[in-house]
């Protein structure tokens, strides 16, 4: 389920308020239950479902087939039938769990992020897939982006060539506190999940640069690439005279 939250609703100088001094215990669970965990973890299908869905007519064809040959006496044809029909299908089968697991190679489930909650000082330690929309992050160095984020604080140079093919890294400049509506579109403020942080430095603190997290697990770009890919529309195409 996507879930889309009300940060672009907000104009600049909001965001950096309410960030100033992160969530709270209560307003963590109250995000956590509307946002869910922070992962694009895809799971297994069961085998006997991974067998039906990769099932098609032909497949049943194939099946009607063997029957009736046996019925015929054709036993030896039935079995080259069956041999093939039954080869395909594994083929297909084994097919799509590869590609499953190869989808869960990038989640970065196990990644540590730095916080900061509860008004303290500090930022606290969690993993990434605690993150919650709203919180606010500390960027360190050579960190890999588990979520959408929107540089509030310093600057940091990015390397999205998981993203884009481009493999220049870019540079993002922190959030200006006017007065303007946020706009997701405008992504020389933003940090793209999947993207990894080569550099972070604060100007007015001898800091890391800070981030507000805007999106997670599904809802964020990577997310949204890979729901593309699981279930690709099909398309209407209208037949040319």
């Amino acid at each position: 389920k996507v879930v889309r939250n009300r940060l672009h609703k907000k104009a600049h100088n909001k965001l950096v308020e309410m960030s100033a001094k992160g969530l709270t215990s209560e307003q963590v669970k109250i995000a956590r239950d509307l946002y869910g965990v922070n992962t694009t973890h895809v799971p297994q299908d069961n085998l006997f479902y991974t067998i039906l869905s990769t099932l098609e007519w032909f497949n049943y064809y194939q099946v009607a087939a063997v029957v009736i040959w046996c019925f015929r006496e054709y036993y030896i044809y039935a079995a080259v039938i069956f041999v093939l029909a039954l080869g395909l299908i594994i083929y297909q089968v084994y097919t799509v769990r590869i590609e499953r697991s190869n989808l869960n190679k990038f989640t970065n489930d196990n990644v540590k992020v730095l916080v900061f909650r509860d008004n303290k000082p500090e930022p606290q330690e969690i993993p990434a897939k605690d993150l919650v929309p709203g919180d606010l992050l500390e960027l360190s160095q050579d960190m890999p982006v588990t979520c959408d984020i929107v540089l509030l604080h310093g600057h940091a140079l990015v390397n999205e060539a998981v993203l884009t093919g481009e493999s220049m890294p870019v540079n993002k400049e922190e959030l200006p506190t006017d007065e303007e509506y946020f706009d997701p579109r405008l992504t020389q403020h933003m940090l793209f999940h999947g993207s990894q942080v080569l550099t972070s430095t604060n100007l007015t603190k001898d800091d890391r640069a800070r981030g507000l997290v805007y999106q997670t697990g599904f809802n964020t770009s990577k997310g949204t690439l890979l729901r593309e890919v699981m279930f690709e529309d099909p398309g209407i195409y209208k037949a040319e005279k």
